[in-house]
């Protein structure tokens, strides 16, 4: 006995340097020492502990932690084997303050028979949150875990490498260094940032075999070094769907872009005898000609027009479906425009023996800012629209301003007609593409249902509302509102002024290839008091240029040999030598949009579609005479 007291007390001493806690516990369950360390962990002194119940004193009696004695780890090993009592175990205790403490303990007894008792030595891992067999589990999972992963210092140099990650760098192979194939290539300067900065990098992307890996870089201390821990992840299949998506993107813009070129191209080539046709018809009205002939002659205009509005319409759905339908503001007069719609529609409300009238309120300004070609094109179609559906009656276009600032206006159109009217459940359709209120409608009014679906998106454009009310039998209104600024310097020349400046005199080139628009532009020239040269093509409008003086060109964009917009560049360089400019006006059939600034990136100076507006020609030639 006395021997085994000798022991456990050389034992003891043994373990009073030790930072892990140890308690020796007597065959009564009692506990009889502390070490330093056990007392610090359990916050008790050794001389109040002495004595006491070690399971009474340190366990749970009541909670979630609650354990009866016979299941305590602080009893004796009741014959439990010594493998058993060499095993490290978890367990919950509680210090004297009563706080829960997460424990780490091995049991070891001190002789063969136990009598002597037990001694426990523990760690505290309460602040670490993690205990031996946690970490263990945590070194479990980088071992099992699918992906690659691996720790790596600034230099490069692999301080670990999972499973996962072995098998990946045998199969990519290493470089001439020594290093993975599949690591990002600038992994130095990753890896100082890392750590030098502490900083987490994420979304890295690397390749080598014909793989793709995604890495996540993570800082981390591992004794007196910073390591960096590396994540892939195998994004192969992900970069190849990126690669067939970019594909199919890059054809259907390829598609897109030999679509807006074909259809760019048949707008010029269904726009030019157009225009060549309302042109000469307009020309051929300025002649001498009985009633019967100007009756012919204005059935021969108003289809032309009509089917001129038909291919636009086509147009501006095929813009509005590559989302190219654009808006250009300019300051004009709003009261001209207005007036000039009912001048222009004036002939069909005549041949269907209807009253076409407007009204516009005293207070709406006549400058405002905004795109004067798209109101038009609303109003042309609510106006037709109701014209083709009117039998009888009239139709009011009338113009309410609702509120007016020093700096904008907010007003509505309204196009009041005496028609058939349109079923209620049918009016949220009638803007709807290719839509009619009637199946019927097509086969007895004619139409192709595009030119309301288009108002709707050019009102919202502009930022507007656009509406209709309707009773059957009675009529419709139909309306837009809109806000503009207004402006405040009269720029655009009145219709008076134009027609006072008619005779201007000047000496023009027409770039022209078209012997119709030839015709037509050579004779819209000459009213208005110029003198007109011919070239037919831009190699002749350069030659034409170099040889003789002009106030202007008028350069058709699709020609032969040299079509315009080289023709224009050309010229363009070999004035920067002289210091000269002269103005070079763009003639084109091509309506769609982006063709302005083509032109006017080839040096050109202004931009005239066909058919020709009239009175915007005046307005260039005017413009250019001032110059």
């Amino acid at each position: 006995m006395y021997k085994t007291s000798i022991a456990n007390q050389t034992a003891f001493k043994l373990y009073q340097k030790l930072s892990d806690g140890v308690i020796h516990i007597d065959t009564q369950r009692k506990i009889i020492a502390l070490n330093p360390a056990a007392e610090k962990i359990l916050k008790w002194q050794q001389a109040d502990i002495l004595g006491r119940n070690a399971h009474t004193t340190l366990c749970a009696l009541e909670g979630r932690y609650q354990h009866t004695a016979e299941n305590c780890p602080l009893e004796n090993n009741n014959g439990q084997g010594q493998e058993q009592e060499q095993q490290t175990q978890e367990y919950i205790w509680l210090d004297k303050e009563g706080v829960y403490i997460q424990i780490d303990a091995k049991r070891i007894a001190l002789d063969a028979n136990n009598q002597g008792g037990n001694i426990l030595l523990f760690r505290d891992c309460t602040e670490s949150g993690y205990s031996e067999s946690e970490i263990k589990r945590l070194s479990l999972f980088a071992e099992l875990n699918p992906a690659p992963i691996l720790q790596l210092d600034e230099d490069v140099i692999i301080h670990y490498a999972n499973p996962a990650m072995t098998e990946v760098m045998i199969e990519s192979g290493f470089d001439e260094m020594g290093r993975p194939n599949i690591l990002p290539d600038n992994i130095e300067a990753l890896l100082k940032r890392c750590i030098h900065h502490n900083e987490t990098i994420e979304a890295i992307e690397s390749e080598s075999a014909g793989k793709w890996y995604l890495w996540n870089l993570h800082p981390f201390e591992q004794h007196t070094h910073t390591l960096v821990q590396a994540y892939a992840i195998d994004i192969t299949e992900r970069k190849k769907y990126e690669q067939k998506l970019k594909q199919l993107k890059e054809l259907a813009e390829t598609h897109n872009e030999q679509k807006s070129s074909f259809v760019a191209n048949m707008s010029h080539e269904l726009r030019t005898p157009m225009s060549g046709v309302i042109g000469l018809s307009d020309l051929l009205l300025d002649t001498p000609l009985n009633n019967e002939q100007k009756d012919f002659v204005h059935k021969i205009h108003s289809s032309a027009t009509s089917l001129l509005f038909i291919i636009n319409d086509i147009l501006d759905i095929s813009k509005i479906e590559s989302g190219k339908l654009g808006i250009d503001p300019i300051q004009f007069n709003f009261h001209e425009l207005i007036a000039d719609i009912i001048d222009l529609m004036q002939h069909k409300a005549k041949e269907k023996k209807i009253a076409l009238s407007y009204h516009i309120d005293k207070k709406m300004p006549r400058l405002i800012i905004a795109d004067n070609t798209r109101i038009r094109q609303i109003l042309l179609n609510f106006i037709s629209n109701s014209i083709k559906f009117t039998s009888r009656g009239s139709v009011l276009l009338d113009i309410l301003c609702h509120d007016i600032t020093e700096q904008s206006a907010v007003f509505s159109i309204q196009v009041k007609d005496t028609g058939i009217g349109i079923p209620e459940h049918k009016i949220d359709t009638v803007f709807e593409k290719f839509n009619q209120a009637d199946s019927s409608t097509s086969r007895n009014y004619g139409g192709t249902g595009l030119g309301l679906s288009i108002s709707k998106e050019l009102a919202h454009l502009m930022g507007g509302e656009i509406g209709l009310n309707s009773i059957v039998g009675e009529g419709s209104t139909f309306w837009v509102k809109f806000s503009f600024p207004i402006g405040n310097d009269p720029v655009k020349l009145s219709k008076k002024t134009i027609e006072q400046n008619d005779k201007l005199q000047l000496h023009i080139l027409l770039a022209e290839d078209n012997k119709v628009n030839q015709i037509v532009a050579k004779k819209l020239l000459e009213k208005s008091g110029c003198t007109v040269d011919i070239a037919e093509n831009g190699q002749l409008a350069i030659d034409a240029w170099q040889n003789k003086h002009y106030d202007a060109i008028f350069m058709d964009c699709q020609m032969p040999v040299i079509d315009g917009y080289e023709a224009t560049k050309i010229i363009r360089e070999k004035e920067s030598a002289t210091h000269t400019h002269i103005p070079i006006i763009a003639l084109t059939a091509n309506a769609m949009d982006g063709e302005k600034e083509i032109c006017f990136a080839s040096g050109m100076d202004q931009y005239l579609t066909k058919p020709i507006d009239t009175r915007l020609l005046q307005q260039t030639l005017q413009n250019i005479s001032v110059k």
